[in-house]
């Protein structure tokens, strides 16, 4: 639990990961129990951060943040060992909650090991928070290289209002 220390940004950050989540686990429930198979959640002990692996029923995987970088390669080798656990060869979406070391900072060591498809964020960052001036430096280059990018199918039309 974050203390009061964190103030209104950390909750901020803390409800936008839970909706975010929500938002891309709820689809994969429902076609999870649709094809008789489970979605697949791993709890990753990253150390200062969490990491999380989602593998839907149809094997496709989205990582949640990746730990710390450097520090012996220590939460990049926590994350491989459940991807491989998960027996998959790849992250086809990486989802950062927030650009700190803790969170983010093991992405360019995990991106040498693993093919990583999407990678999502909050963009770039705003004002000046040494935390995140740090770590874009080594992150923007792995976020911002070429990639595949997943294209849209015959549901995903972005001509379709709602309302």
């Amino acid at each position: 639990m974050r203390g009061p220390k964190h103030g209104g940004a950390s909750i901020l950050a803390e409800a936008v990961t839970r909706l975010l989540l929500a938002v891309l686990v709820f689809p994969f429930g429902l076609a999870a129990a649709a094809a008789g198979r489970s979605l697949e959640i791993y709890f990753i002990d990253v150390e200062g951060g969490a990491s999380t692996l989602l593998v839907t029923p149809a094997g496709e995987t989205v990582l949640i943040d990746t730990g710390y970088g450097q520090r012996e390669g220590r939460d990049p080798g926590r994350v491989m060992a459940a991807i491989r656990a998960a027996g998959v060869d790849r992250v086809d979406i990486f989802v950062a909650t927030h650009l700190h070391n803790d969170h983010v900072g093991g992405l360019p060591e995990l991106a040498a090991q693993v093919p990583i498809g999407m990678i999502m964020d909050y963009g770039e960052p705003l004002g000046s928070d040494r935390m995140v001036n740090n770590v874009i430096r080594t992150y923007r280059p792995v976020r911002d290289a070429p990639r595949d990018r997943p294209r849209p199918g015959p549901a995903d039309r972005s001509d379709r209002r709602c309302g």
